[in-house]
C-alpha cells in the first residue's frame, strides 16, 4: 500500500513576517499597530462635532510667589490625538496619550488679566488602559461613538452578546505627571512656571471629567458571544467568549509605530489566564505592509476546528456479524467507534498531522452459500475484516495572498473467509484500496470575514481477490460490491465535511472594532512557523 505524498508543508515559513508566536493561552487576537491606532483617532476626530475639539475650563487660585488670589482661563483646539503603546514602567499595560493643541489663549492674572497665544502645544501624560461593559441601552448615549460604530454594535442583542470597550483611565492616571521630553509647551520668555502648573491642573480636571463610557479616547471595542450555540453538533466558528489586552512595545525608536495592541479572546467559555501574560517573543507585525494582524491560534484552528472535523468525517469503520439465527447469512454492519491514531504532530517549522487507524474485527457465523449447490448445508465461517485507514494533513503558504490545508489518504478495507467443508480448509478473501487527495484553501475577504473553499478528488483505486484453489471454486461471498460502497460512502462524508467548512466559516464575522467603526478586510492568510493562522488586517475607510 503506497502513502501519497503531499506538497512541501508550509513553503513560506522562512519569511520573517510568518516567524509568529507560540498561542497556549489564548485562543485568537487581533494586533493593532499603533500607527493605526493614531489613524483611527484621525478618523474619529473628523466624526465628532465641533463644540467635541474645544477644550476650555476657568478656575480661581493662589500664586504661591505672589500671594493674590489668579483668575485662569484656558481655552484650546484640539487635533485628534495620538497614543504611544507601552511606558517604560509599564510597557504591556500602559498607554502616553499625547494631547494635540494647535491654537488657544492662555488668560491669567489678579485684577488685570494678561493674555497668551499659545501654538502647537504637546501635552503627554501615561494612561492606564481598562475594559469595561457597555449594555446595548447605554449605546446610543455614547455620543463620542461614531453612527457607523454604533449601528454596528447595536445590531447585537446585548441578552446574547456583551459589549466590551478598551478606554484610557483617566480617573486613576497620575496626569500633572507628564513627559517633559516628549511634551512641548512653549510660553513667552518671562512668563511664570505657575501658569505651567496651573495648565496641569485644569487638563487633570478636564480628563477626569470625562465619564468613562462616554469619553471619545476609546482604543476599541470587543464583542463577547454569551449565548449558547443553537447546534451544538456544530462547532462554533471562533466567536469570543472572553477577552483582554496585552501591548507588544518595539523598543527601537525607528520601529515605534509598529508596537501593537493585542486584543487578547478566548472562546467556547473558556476561561482567561489569571494573569495576562502571553510572552510573545516576536511582534505580529514586522512592517508597515498591513493595519494589523489578525490570528487564530492553531490550537482552535487546526486541532478543534479542521482535525476534529476530519476524525468525525473518518469515524466509521466495517464490521460483521450472523444477521439472525434464522437468516444463517453474515451481514456487514458498519460501527461508529474509530479512533484515531496521531503518528506524527507538527512542531515550531514542521506542519505536518498523520492519522491512522488499523483495526482486525472477527467473527464466527454460521452461513451457507446462496450460490452453492447444496444450500441445506450450514457451515461455520470464521470471518475477519481489516480496515485499515490513513489520512495525512500539511499546511502550505501557496503565495502571498494564499493558504492552503493539503490533505491526501486512504481507506482500505479487507474481508478475510475460512470454512471446513467436509474436512477441507478454504480460504477465500477480497480487498479494496481507495486513495484520495483533497484541500481547503483559505483566502480573504471583506468586513472581516475569511473565504474557505474545498475540494476532495478520489485517486487510484485497488482491488483484489484471492484464496485457495478451493475458495476460488466457491463463489459464494460475492462481497466485493459492499467492500466498494464503504469506501464510497466514506468519500462522501469526507465531501461533506469540506463543504460544511466553507459554510461554517462564513459566518465569521469580525468581533472587534476600532474607534471610527473603518469597514476592513482580512487579507493575506498564512500559516506561521507554529500553524497559526494569520491573516493581514487592512482598513478600508472608503467603503460604508
Amino acid at each position: 500500500m503506497e502513502t501519497l505524498e503531499l506538497a512541501a508543508p508550509l513553503a513560506a515559513t522562512a519569511n520573517l513576517a510568518n516567524k509568529g508566536n507560540s498561542m497556549t493561552q489564548y485562543d485568537m487576537l487581533a494586533a493593532i499597530t499603533q500607527n493605526t491606532i493614531n489613524m483611527q483617532f484621525s478618523l474619529l476626530w473628523k466624526e465628532l462635532s465641533d463644540e467635541q475639539h474645544v477644550m476650555s475650563w476657568q478656575f480661581e487660585d493662589t500664586d504661591p510667589d505672589i500671594g493674590l488670589t489668579l483668575h485662569y482661563k484656558f481655552q484650546g483646539r484640539m487635533d485628534a490625538p495620538t497614543v504611544v503603546l507601552g511606558t517604560s514602567s509599564s510597557p504591556n499595560f500602559c498607554v502616553k496619550l499625547c494631547v494635540n493643541i494647535p491654537e488657544g489663549t492662555l488668560t491669567y492674572g489678579s485684577t488685570t488679566a494678561k493674555t497668551i497665544n499659545i501654538e502647537n502645544w504637546k501635552y503627554v501624560f501615561d494612561v492606564d488602559v481598562n475594559f469595561t461593559a457597555i449594555a446595548q441601552n447605554q449605546i446610543a448615549l455614547h455620543k463620542a461613538i461614531p453612527d457607523v460604530v454604533k449601528k454596528m454594535l447595536q445590531s447585537f442583542n446585548d441578552n446574547q452578546f456583551t459589549i466590551n470597550h478598551l478606554f484610557m483611565n483617566f480617573q486613576d492616571a497620575n496626569i500633572a505627571a507628564y513627559d517633559e521630553n516628549l511634551s512641548s509647551l512653549p510660553l513667552p520668555e518671562g512668563t511664570s512656571k505657575v501658569v505651567v502648573q496651573f495648565f496641569q491642573t485644569g487638563i487633570t480636571e478636564y480628563f477626569r471629567g470625562l465619564k468613562k463610557d462616554d469619553n471619545p479616547y476609546i482604543l476599541g471595542f470587543q464583542i463577547d458571544d454569551s449565548a449558547p450555540a443553537r447546534d451544538q453538533s456544530i462547532p462554533p466558528t471562533f466567536t469570543p467568549t472572553s477577552g483582554t489586552y496585552w501591548i507588544f512595545k518595539e523598543m527601537e525608536a525607528q520601529k515605534q509605530g509598529l508596537s501593537t495592541l493585542n486584543i487578547l479572546t478566548t472562546t467556547n467559555n473558556r476561561q482567561l489566564p489569571v494573569k495576562t501574560q502571553p510572552n510573545f517573543t516576536n511582534n505580529w507585525v514586522v512592517n508597515n505592509d498591513c493595519d494589523g494582524r489578525f490570528v487564530v491560534a492553531s490550537s482552535r484552528f487546526m486541532e478543534d476546528f479542521i482535525i476534529k472535523q476530519l476524525t468525525s468525517a473518518f469515524n466509521v469503520r466495517l464490521g460483521g456479524a450472523q444477521c439472525s439465527s434464522n437468516s444463517h447469512m453474515s451481514t456487514y454492519t458498519r460501527y461508529h467507534d474509530v479512533v484515531w491514531n496521531k503518528d506524527n504532530a507538527p512542531s515550531a517549522g514542521n506542519s505536518k498531522w498523520k492519522f491512522t487507524y488499523n483495526k482486525d474485527s472477527s467473527w464466527v457465523a454460521e452461513d451457507v452459500g446462496e450460490k452453492a449447490i447444496v444450500t441445506t448445508i450450514y457451515i461455520d465461517g470464521h470471518h475477519t475484516i481489516t480496515n485499515s485507514f490513513e489520512f495525512n494533513v500539511a499546511l502550505e503558504n501557496v503565495n502571498e495572498t494564499t493558504a492552503r490545508i493539503n490533505l491526501s489518504g486512504y481507506f482500505y478495507i479487507k474481508h478475510n473467509l475460512k470454512c471446513y467443508p467436509f474436512g477441507l480448509t478454504e480460504e477465500v478473501w477480497e480487498s479494496v484500496k481507495q486513495a484520495w487527495t483533497g484541500s481547503i484553501t483559505i483566502e480573504g475577504g471583506t468586513m472581516g470575514a475569511l473565504k474557505l473553499t474545498s475540494t476532495a478528488q478520489k485517486g487510484n483505486k485497488d482491488h483484489d481477490q484471492g484464496g485457495n484453489w478451493l475458495g476460488k471454486v466457491d463463489v459464494a461471498l460475492g462481497g466485493l460490491d459492499n467492500l466498494e460502497d464503504m469506501v464510497n460512502w466514506c468519500m462522501g462524508e469526507l465531501e461533506d465535511k469540506l463543504q460544511n467548512f466553507e459554510n461554517l466559516f462564513s459566518s465569521l464575522n469580525n468581533r472587534f472594532v476600532l474607534p471610527a467603526g473603518s469597514v476592513f478586510a482580512f487579507v493575506n492568510p498564512q500559516f506561521d512557523e507554529y500553524q497559526n493562522l494569520l491573516t493581514y488586517i487592512s482598513y478600508k475607510t472608503q467603503f460604508n
